[in-house]
Formats: structure tokens, C-alpha cells, sequence
């Protein structure tokens, strides 16, 4: 019994030495062991990835792409300094806020769908043109 009591805190002392070697390389990962009588725990530093510039990069355009353009977010800035001034009340400033947004957007879907008509339109009479030129091609051919 002595001799397994005795054996065990040298293997212990020997990992522990090992792991500090461990630790002093990049990328090894830190770790704390707590021996309990009937449990064995050990604790690791989670292994996080910092990311590149080129990555935070991407991050920043994506964000970008969502917000709003500075015209509109200066008027949602200042509609919510109005409100933080007590001019008008909290909700009626939500209420104006969203109100704008939806009419915005029905005004850009509708300007969308606008634009998708043209260029359905301007297809149509190309396909027509199209279609009147061939018979004319032929007759030409018919001709020579």
C-alpha cells in the first residue's frame, strides 16, 4: 500500500512536469488537474480562435450591408434625440420610427417590382421585334 501511495505522486509530479514543458510551447493549451479522494478533475482553458484581418474584414462589410444609409440614420438618430429630450413621448417615436421603415420598404419593393415590369416589357418587345425580323430574314434568303 505504501508503495502504490508513493509511485502515484511521482507519476503525478512527472505529468506535471511534462505539462509544463507543454505549456511553455505555442498552442498548447492550459490545464489544471484537482486530485480528490474518489475524482480526478481537470480543467482546460477553452481554445478559442481569434480571427484574421481578412475575416474581420468580410465581418465589417457584411455588418455594413445592414445598416441603414447615413441620411436615414440620421434621421432615426435624431428622432430618438427628440424622444431622449422629452419632446415627444417614447412610443409615439417608436411609432414614427417604424412607420417610416415599413413605408420605405414598400416604396423600394414597389420601385423593384416596377423595375422587373420594365425589363419584362423591354424583353417582350425584343422577342417581338425578333420574331417580326425573322420572316423578313427569310424572304431575303428566298430572294438571293
Amino acid at each position: 500500500m505504501t508503495a502504490t501511495t508513493e509511485a502515484a505522486p511521482a507519476r503525478t509530479t512527472r505529468r506535471t512536469a511534462e505539462r509544463a514543458e507543454e505549456a511553455g510551447k505555442p498552442g498548447a493549451r492550459k490545464t489544471a488537474t484537482l486530485h480528490l479522494p474518489l475524482v480526478t478533475v481537470q480543467f482546460r482553458a477553452p481554445q478559442m480562435h481569434m480571427p484574421g484581418r481578412r475575416e474581420m474584414t468580410d465581418a465589417g462589410r457584411t455588418v455594413t450591408g445592414f445598416l441603414p444609409s447615413p441620411s436615414r440614420l440620421a434621421y432615426y438618430t435624431g428622432l430618438g434625440m427628440v424622444a431622449a429630450f422629452g419632446v415627444i413621448d417614447w412610443p409615439v417615436a417608436v411609432a414614427i420610427g417604424a412607420g417610416t421603415w415599413i413605408a420605405q420598404r414598400g416604396r423600394r419593393e414597389a420601385a423593384h417590382e416596377e423595375e422587373g415590369g420594365e425589363q419584362r416589357a423591354e424583353r417582350k418587345a425584343g422577342e417581338e421585334q425578333a420574331a417580326e425580323e425573322k420572316p423578313a430574314r427569310r424572304s431575303g434568303r428566298a430572294k438571293k
